[in-house]
């Protein structure tokens, strides 16, 4: 029925016969569903509707919404009710108590399908909390009752969601990390933190905390959205320690003064900023998320400030292309000295590890930074030496699942990875001295790459054999499913232990062209080797 009205106000003759632009508000209080219906109109069916709003033509309008104090009931609450008869009396006065709002009901009804009894729902409808005051009451009283059914440990890492501009995309992983550095994950001996900060997040995403999700093909979460609303509410609980901090000329002498109060931020500072220097003063900072372009002068200032920044646990400037280095006494590890004292071997619950080398020099650096056993995720990437370091060589890694081997441009041949018991994904990209992989690649265990799922190599452009000449018969990557050649213009053919695996299940070959002649259907030589895979693509960009 909304819906019909808005159509009728874009559509009807009585706008037809204006001239000039038109705007049609939608009036409504925070969570009540206006931005919905808006789409809901933008999204309808009839071309008119929908060429007229694309470009522009005689009778175009524009379709605004905006939050106000004075609450319009657009919604209603039928629909939303779905309970238990001996309950529904209760249920339908909570539902009146939210006033029709999208957001209110979801929230609550989320927070009510964990509640069994009769007693737990009258505890909601009697809940204090809606007897707030009108000023109070614009952090939502369903926010409230749900914020405050959460454990305290869940609380504090939802408020910490403060800390992110409204209508970021929130990287789960990244925000589990962020979580981490401030302690706010503890292990219990039989869950790792970053499991525990998985149940976190998984709890607040089934309270509706999160929305517009993005999610794996297996149904985990790769990133979401808070609603405004929720945004708002986490800034109101934070109150002065979380901060998105927009400098300018005309802000910046009146934020210094909150500064020293700030434990997390993000920093948006506009290039008419005169200067960085006053946010020396935020010297409690935990949290410093960078997240838009520094102007020339703060990136100047940056190394000093950091320094200055003695209580800094999570720093993230990922997204400034002129930074190429931190202070030497954050990262730019100089010599092995310097790499023992991270410590990285005994770092027993460190999971995802990043090694970025420079040019020359490095085997002594890399042979330092030797990770724990528990390891799960290594990427190495522009590795300088022709020699891989020893501890990719044994048992080393013996929990490591990913490696990614990018870029190692002066090494000659590849380390024994054969050997890793449980590795299940191999990226081997953009490695020029490799011309050979033969029996070295395998090393020396009974079952080669017994659990390895997964193998990419991309961009060897000097690659000429991969061969694999077996004396003795050994099992070699008995669970390979998918295999990838691309960017391997000399590679003359693939080891037909690997293509006979019957578990393989799709071929990708791209900008091989030696192998797209040797492998392609009717007139390829060895077609008949790779019959029995379902899948094979072959593609020349």
């Amino acid at each position: 029925m909304d819906k019909k009205i808005i159509l009728d106000h874009l559509l009807g003759k009585k706008c037809q016969e204006k001239s000039g632009l038109y705007i049609v508000s939608i009036v409504g209080t925070g969570g009540m569903g206006k931005t919905t219906l808006a789409q809901l109109a933008y999204s309808h069916s009839e071309e008119q509707l929908k060429n007229t709003l694309l470009c522009g033509a005689a009778g175009s309008r524009i379709l605004a919404t905006t939050r106000k104090e004075s609450v319009v009931k657009m919604m209603r609450t039928t629909s939303s009710w779905e309970k238990e008869e001996e309950l529904k009396e209760i249920g339908e006065k909570i539902a009146d108590k939210c006033k029709g709002l999208p957001l209110a009901i979801k929230t609550l009804g989320n927070l009510l399908r964990i509640k069994n009894s009769e007693e737990e729902w009258k505890n909601v409808l009697n809940s204090e909390v809606w007897q707030l005051d009108e000023f109070e009451r614009d952090i939502s009283p369903a926010l409230l009752l749900s914020y405050y059914d959460l454990p305290p440990a869940i609380q504090r890492c939802f408020s910490f969601c403060a800390v992110f501009p409204k209508d970021s995309v929130i990287e789960r992983d990244e925000l589990i990390k962020l979580w981490m550095a401030q302690s706010y994950l503890k292990s219990d001996g039989r869950k790792e933190m970053e499991m525990v900060g998985r149940t976190y997040f998984e709890y607040l995403a089934a309270r509706s905390f999160f929305q517009d999700f993005e999610k794996y093909d297996d149904g985990n979460i790769i990133r979401c959205k808070m609603h405004d609303i929720v945004h708002d509410f986490a800034q109101f609980l934070t109150q002065n320690e979380c901060f998105i901090v927009e400098v300018d000329n005309q802000q910046m002498e009146s934020i210094d003064l909150s500064f020293k109060k700030i434990r997390h931020t993000t920093l948006v500072v506009r290039e008419s900023t005169p200067n960085f220097t006053s946010t020396y003063n935020m010297k409690n900072l935990h949290t410093l998320l960078a997240k838009e372009a520094f102007n020339s002068r703060v990136f100047k200032a940056l190394p000093n400030l950091l320094r200055h920044l003695t209580c800094l646990k999570a720093l993230d400037l990922s997204s400034n292309q002129l930074i190429e280095e931190l202070p030497r006494e954050l990262d730019k590890v100089k010599d092995a000295g310097e790499a023992e004292k991270a410590e990285l071997k005994n770092k027993v619950h460190l999971q995802d590890l990043t090694m970025k080398f420079g040019t020359e020099g490095t085997k002594g650096v890399a042979e330092a930074l030797q990770p724990h056993p528990n390891l799960k995720f290594l990427c190495i990437c522009e590795y300088g030496d022709r020699e891989w370091p020893n501890w990719m060589m044994g048992s080393s890694l013996a929990q490591l699942k990913t490696l990614n081997l990018d870029f190692c441009l002066r090494c000659p041949c590849l380390p024994p990875l054969g050997q890793l018991p449980v590795l299940e994904n191999l990226w081997i990209r953009n490695m020029y001295g490799v011309k050979y992989i033969g029996s070295e690649f395998l090393g020396s265990s009974s079952t080669v790459f017994p659990k390895l799922k997964e193998l990419t190599i991309l961009g060897l452009l000097e690659l000429k054999q991969w061969e694999i000449k077996e004396k003795e018969e050994r099992s070699i990557m008995p669970c390979l499913n998918h295999l990838s050649t691309r960017g391997c213009p000399k590679l003359e053919g693939l080891p037909d232990h690997v293509l006979q695996r019957t578990t393989l299940q799709t071929l990708n070959i791209r900008s091989s062209p030696i192998l797209k002649r040797r492998y392609r259907k009717d007139i390829g030589e060895d077609r008949h080797k790779i019959s029995h895979i379902p899948e094979v693509e072959f593609s020349s960009d």
